[in-house]
């Protein structure tokens, strides 16, 4: 007869760990019988009394059903009383879920699948169960290198992952890794993986309008001004050179501080009383005091855009010759007859 390999248990310590592993299974279930039969909860020392075992080998029980969801843990003093748990067994969401959900073991075998996880790999459930994700061969090749990343695991519990598409591109997942406990105390974790694809392009969009926003913003002569309900959120190079104001101080200013005193009440005014409406632009002229104490002649164009209740100020702002603001394009200093136009 052929001898027996090394690695092999003989056969009573086999019988004996399959005889053990049931003996446990069925303990558990016990503890949830009762506990059906008990819905207001159960101690452990009820439970203990009820199994006719010692105190410290149901609460390690106890323990096992708690972490793996199914059992619920309330304190009443220093009492822990256990009920059933009504929470949605993982194995009922995985067929809704619209994220992809893959339940693996210690030893990063598939343990369960969600059903848009197999339609991301083309396989069907009895294809990969059983399986380390590295080891399955998906009908899209393209799926294999977001599988390797899945098997090897990492220390993050979130992180991003991505991979190249045959025909150009690339596509993001958001991948969360839970640690999990399973009805018969052996430890897992749960993968999730939530496609962030059309995030991270709207982002890269965002960012590159930004930059050419600001890009444009610097090189226009004029100034510019973006305030949020009155106060000064961007401003550009030129508008520093116009009042005086580093860009840091003007950012959070109230854009009506930078008027002169004659000015100010108008504006502020104007501000209050201007109707909730996008798109509607008005001309002005008028004296800004600068840092220096200067006043100086400005004209501009305001254009106002609402968004719930924020109401987003575009303004920009050029100089006027001190000769044509005497000449009464701003009005002779202290006058306080400043131009506010509507633009039709």
């Amino acid at each position: 007869m052929p001898g027996r390999p090394e690695d092999e248990p003989p056969d009573d310590i086999r019988e004996k760990k399959t005889e053990m592993m049931q003996n446990y299974q069925r303990e558990l279930a016990q503890i949830r019988d009762l506990l059906k039969e008990n819905p207001d909860g159960m101690s452990v020392t009820d439970l203990s009394k009820a199994l006719g075992k010692n105190n410290h080998s149901v609460g390690r029980y106890l323990d096992i059903l708690h972490f793996s969801g199914q059992l619920d843990m309330r304190m009443y003093g220093v009492t822990k009383v256990y009920t059933l748990s009504r929470r949605v067994p993982l194995s009922a969401m995985l067929s809704y879920s619209r994220e992809l959900i893959m339940v693996l073991d210690t030893d990063s075998r598939i343990v369960d699948i969600s059903d848009t996880f197999l339609r991301l790999v083309g396989l069907s459930r009895q294809q990969v169960i059983g399986k380390n994700p590295s080891f399955i061969n998906p009908a899209d090749t393209e799926v294999c290198d977001l599988l390797e990343t899945i098997s090897a695991g990492s220390a993050q519990q979130k992180h991003t992952i991505a991979f190249d598409l045959k025909g150009g591109g690339r596509k993001f997942f958001r991948l969360t890794s839970i640690p999990t406990v399973f009805e018969d105390g052996h430890k897992g974790r749960v993968i999730i993986l939530d496609d962030i694809t059309w995030k991270i392009i709207a982002g890269r969009k965002i960012r590159k309008n930004e930059a050419w926003f600001r890009m444009m913003a610097e090189t226009i002569s004029d100034g510019l001004v973006i305030a949020e309900n009155g106060n000064v959120v961007f401003a550009n190079e030129r508008i520093s050179e116009l009042t005086g104001y580093s860009r840091n101080n003007l950012i959070g200013m109230r854009f009506v501080d930078l008027m002169s005193p004659e000015d100010y009440e108008r504006f502020e005014k104007t501000f209050r009383d201007t109707v909730p409406a996008s798109g509607i632009s008005s001309q002005f002229t008028a004296w800004i005091r600068c840092k220096d104490g200067k006043r100086r002649c400005i004209s501009g164009k305001a254009t106002d855009i609402w968004e719930d209740s924020i109401r987003s100020s575009f303004v920009a702002i050029s100089a006027i010759k001190e000769s044509r603001g005497v000449n009464g394009l701003c009005g002779p200093k202290g006058s306080g007859k400043p131009n506010h136009e509507p633009v039709a």
